[in-house]
Parts: C-alpha cells; structure tokens; sequence
C-alpha cells in the first residue's frame, strides 16, 4: 500500500511536446524525504503532448496520476480560451498537504527543490507559501531574473510580490469551494496567492531552483506590455470587492502604476484614442477616480 503524499506537484501542459519530458524528469528527479504525487493535467494538445504524458504515466504509475481534459470544458474568459478548468481541477485533486505548480514548458534544475521548501514550511508554521529565485531561458540563452524585492525575504498579503509559478510551493487550503473571481480572471497565480496566503506569511528561499521558458508560443510571454499590463488591472479590478483594508490599499496601488505605464505606452505611440479610452475607464471607476497621482496624467486626455 503506497503512502499519502505529503506534496502534489500540479502540472497543467497544452501544445508543449518540446518542453514537457524536460518538465516531467526535472520533478521525477527530485530527491526527498517523503513521498510526493505529480498531478498531470493535459487540455487536449493536438501537437503530441499528450502521447508523451501517457507514456510517462504508463512509466511511472505511482508517481503520476494522469488527467486527460477535454476540449468541451474550456472556458472563455474575457474572449479567450484558457486552460483554466485544467489549472483548478489539478488543485482540487491533489492530495498532498502541500501543492508546488509548475508549467509544462517550464522545468527545475535542483534536485532537493522541493525538500528545502517543504521543510521551512514544516519549521515554519505561520508561513503559507515558500518560493525561490528562478531564470530566465529565451532563445537557447539564460538569463538570472532579479526580483524588484531582492533585499527582501517576507512578505504578507498586502504586500504580496511577484512569484513565477514554477517557483512556489504553499500549504494545500483545500479547493472544494472557490471564490467567484477564480473562475473570472484572465490568468490565476495572483488571486490564487492572494488566497492560499490569508493571514500567513510569504517566504523567499535565495536559492536559483527554476527555468521559466519565454518562447512566442507561451500563453503569457507572447503577449505585448500593453496587453500584459491590461490583463493585469482586469484582475486587480475583480479582485478589489473581495479584500478590505491594506490589501485593497495594495491593489490600487499596483493599479495605479499600471495605469501611468499604459499612458506612457499610449503618449509614445501618439495614441490619443486608447488614452482616452483608459481615462473614462478612470473617471468612471469608484475605486479610481479619487486617486491623486492619476490626475496629471488624466488631465492630458481630459474627455
């Protein structure tokens, strides 16, 4: 009789037939103290992907359990088609009392990854969540990606920073009920921190531990800064109603320095209809238009 996992490794792969053996052995490598589960959620790639994870979950069957979506449980959100049925249906699967996540075209590179971030959490009860440094591979080079709060190692959830997904490890709350904006958001990993992490704490473990793969096929990299930037503040946006107090402070401030970015975006490229487009979305947003370092940068598209 196998024993239960203490960790669930959720991967969610679509059209990754390059990257996802790399994926599956830098995890299947991993060298730990106790017994840990992959969940493998492929959405249906027509590109062979899913002929590999079968044959991987054929290879190792007490490790990973295999979840084959369908093409019919897709949703659309904001009028593109996301894996996001995949994505919580991998987190309502896992067993374990701690979940890592991590993309089929990403990968890690040490193999004690998991062990050094579970056992600070294991040592570390009031910490929810437990993330490393990671790099960043585009075109065949690596690149080693400093985070902003690089002198900083903890944070809480009016502060939350930036984590690549590869790179966390949290503690399993339990997914059988959800809030509405996981289902409405253009992309999940911030929302999803923002609940895992309550009113526990955040840890940054120094160490280099992932590769996020940058390539024009990637449902994030491919994307222009403005369009990043706009999915941005569609979250912050969805997520305002459900936090109070210094998280809601948090949120419009990350809103706000979107905001000039996009107008400064906007005024290199002499578009004044997009700016003033952004600016009555300002002007008619009650959890904006009061907001003073807006003003002078509204007062350019006044409408």
């Amino acid at each position: 009789m196998s024993l239960e996992p203490l960790v669930s490794v959720c991967i969610q792969t679509y059209q990754h037939a390059n990257y996802i053996e790399q994926c599956l052995r830098s995890v299947l490598c991993q060298q730990t103290s106790f017994p840990f589960e992959i969940i493998l959620g492929e959405d249906e790639s027509t590109d062979g992907t899913r002929e590999i994870c079968k044959q991987f979950a054929k290879s190792y069957p007490q490790l990973i359990r295999l979840f084959l979506r369908d093409e019919k449980d897709k949703i659309w959100i904001e009028g593109e088609k996301t894996g996001r049925y995949n994505f919580i249906s991998n987190l309502q699967a896992a067993k374990g009392k701690y979940i890592a996540l991590l993309d089929g075209d990403d990968y890690w590179t040490d193999k004690n990854k998991l062990q050094k971030q579970v056992d600070f959490l294991e040592c570390n009860p009031d910490y929810t969540i437990c993330y490393c440094n990671y790099r960043n591979l585009k075109k065949g080079r690596l690149k080693t990606t400093l985070y902003l709060h690089r002198r900083k190692r903890d944070f809480y959830i009016h502060n939350i920073p930036l984590m690549h997904t590869g790179a966390v490890v949290f503690r399993n709350p339990g997914f059988e009920i959800l809030p509405d904006h996981f289902w409405q958001t253009p992309f999940l990993d911030f929302p999803l921190y923002m609940h895992v992490t309550g009113a526990g704490k955040i840890h940054r473990l120094k160490d280099y531990m992932v590769v996020y793969r940058e390539h024009d096929a990637g449902m994030w990299s491919s994307k222009s800064r403005e369009q990043q930037l706009l999915k941005y503040n569609s979250v912050y946006l969805k997520m305002l109603p459900v936090y109070s107090g210094e998280t809601v402070a948090y949120l419009v401030q990350k809103l706000e320095k979107n905001v000039r970015a996009l107008f400064d975006i906007y005024a290199k490229e002499n578009n004044i209809g997009k700016a003033e487009q952004l600016a009555r979305q300002i002007s008619s947003d009650e959890n904006l238009k009061f907001r003073k370092p807006l003003q002078k940068y509204m007062l350019r598209y006044s409408v």
